[in-house]
């Protein structure tokens, strides 16, 4: 209830802002909203029902995390660099899947069915996850080599929980953003609503992530994993009936053709003109271009792929009704830009416990707690938090301003998409690292036993790599150029 209140607060909030009020027309469970025509559907008024569809599923799925590294230790007996990766590759697929899922809903399904299908197959994996904690099972201990024997049917159901989980986390984050933006596109001409709710948005996932890391850990820590997961269902549940609730009310837009197709035909056509010289001649007339379409000729950015719109000879590659005979051969100017759209997108506190801990005789108890307030942790998290809140609004926000409307759920994932790339290469540098270090009958770096390994060895060469990344950011920075609108959006 904790939970529902928070929330519930923020929403209402949420309508006192004076630049937004004219935006909330009809009441939403007003008798006339059931016979309004689709010009009166969207508006604000669905909006709290999209956010609280994403906040409590980010808050389930949050409130997993923290713990699940002793959940796979200690109940099914894996090792610590196992179970890392176990984990890695779990926020890997959580991160990419949102990818594919906005592929399908931009150019088959639609936002709406997705996010449906995201709410209903994540309620089922937590579900299933849940019910991991009702089978009885020999608790493991590291330290008295006592493990369980688990067999191949609960690994089966875990993997199966975490899959569906993953699955389901694409539906919902791939099109949550955008299903928003599509309820207001008609009403907000200027794009300040659309602020607000991006502001609004971020803000109740970043409740959601704060009281997922600790209220739901809480209750792990306190009631157990059968209380502890019993609520992320319980919040993923609410999650699901909160979006269904407006669903009556929802601006639903249908889905372009094929985008994936469209994509792979600009790549095609474009290989099949490659020896066909630009003229720039003719002007306007030599590309194709829909009627009803604002781009005429395409930029002069990656010029090899205008081949693909340009016109040899209408005679043969247009129909008498002006279509492409072939869209294999020729493409529209829409779809060329489309697709030039997707090109260019702490070691020293650990060294410090490892050593208070060797110097208090725990360095065969790995598990023991050492005097030194968590407190030293406290300036990397408020980095963490500084760069995640300047960083994830930025993406978002640059994403959308530089990818056309009709791909704005692709849009709205290249920054998960990103996150899944990293956590694969985070997953594989582990477990060269755990490889390399453990070799020849040494100590691995990323040894179950913290105080003989040297996971601060491990942070610094992490650190190394932000360092290098960092460089490599300045570098496609400057070779990007300047955003469209000067960092605007440009929802038009």
């Amino acid at each position: 209830m904790m939970f529902i209140a928070t929330f519930g607060t923020l929403f209402i909030l949420m309508g006192s802002f004076p630049e937004i009020e004219h935006v909330v027309e009809v009441p939403l469970l007003s008798k006339a909203t059931s016979t309004t025509s689709h010009n009166h559907k969207g508006g604000f008024r669905t909006l709290p029902f999209i956010i609280a569809n994403e906040a409590f599923e980010r808050l389930a799925s949050i409130g997993l995390m923290p713990n699940m590294i002793l959940y796979l230790t200690r109940e099914y007996g894996m090792e610590t660099a196992a179970a890392t990766n176990f984990l890695l590759l779990w926020s890997a697929a959580t991160n990419f899947t949102p990818l594919i899922a906005a592929l399908l809903a931009d150019s088959c399904v639609g936002r709406y069915s997705m996010i449906a299908f995201g709410s209903v197959t994540s309620l089922l994996g937590m579900v299933l996850l849940w019910s991991t904690t009702m089978i009885p099972r020999q608790t493991s201990n590291q330290l008295t080599n006592v493990y369980n024997s688990t067999s191949t049917m609960q690994l089966l159901i875990l993997h199966s929980s975490f899959a569906l989980m993953a699955i389901g986390a694409g539906g919902i984050r791939s099109s949550s953003l955008a299903f928003g933006v599509d309820q207001l596109s008609m009403k907000d001409k200027d794009g300040n609503v659309k602020e607000s709710y991006f502001g609004w948005y971020y803000a109740s996932v970043t409740l959601s992530i704060l009281l997922g890391l600790t209220g739901v850990v809480y209750i792990q820590e306190t009631m157990g994993w059968k209380v502890g997961f019993g609520i992320p269902v319980i919040l993923m549940f609410i999650s699901t009936i909160s979006f269904f609730l407006a669903s009556p009310f929802y601006v639903k837009l249908e889905t372009k053709k094929n985008m994936v197709s469209g994509l792979a035909q600009v790549i095609v056509a474009s290989y099949r003109n490659r020896l066909v010289q630009l003229n720039q001649e003719y002007g306007n007339l030599t590309y194709y271009h829909e009627k009803d379409s604002i781009l005429l000729v395409p930029s002069e950015s990656l010029r090899f792929l205008n081949k693909a719109c340009m016109i040899k000879d209408p005679s043969q590659d247009l129909k008498p009704d002006g279509r492409p005979l072939n869209p294999w051969n020729l493409c529209t100017v829409d779809q060329v830009e489309e697709l030039k759209a997707l090109h260019d997108y702490i070691a020293i506190v650990e060294n410090i416990r490892r050593g208070i801990a060797i110097d208090q005789g725990y360095s065969e108890q790995p598990q023991a707690v050492v005097n030194l307030s968590a407190l030293w942790l406290l300036p990397r998290q408020i980095l963490d938090g500084l760069a995640e809140a300047s960083a994830c609004i930025g993406q978002n926000e640059f994403f959308l301003a530089e990818l056309p409307q009709s791909m704005s759920s692709l849009a709205s994932t290249l920054g998960g998409l990103a996150m899944s790339v990293g956590n694969l290469a985070a997953s594989f540098v582990l477990s060269g690292v755990d490889g390399v270090t453990g070799g020849g009958g040494n100590e691995s770096w990323l040894s179950s036993n913290i105080n003989k390994g040297h996971y601060d060895y491990y942070y610094a060469f992490i650190f190394s790599l932000c360092i290098a990344n960092f460089g490599y950011f300045i570098y496609c920075s400057k070779a990007y150029g300047p955003c469209k609108g000067n960092g605007k959006y440009n929802f038009k």
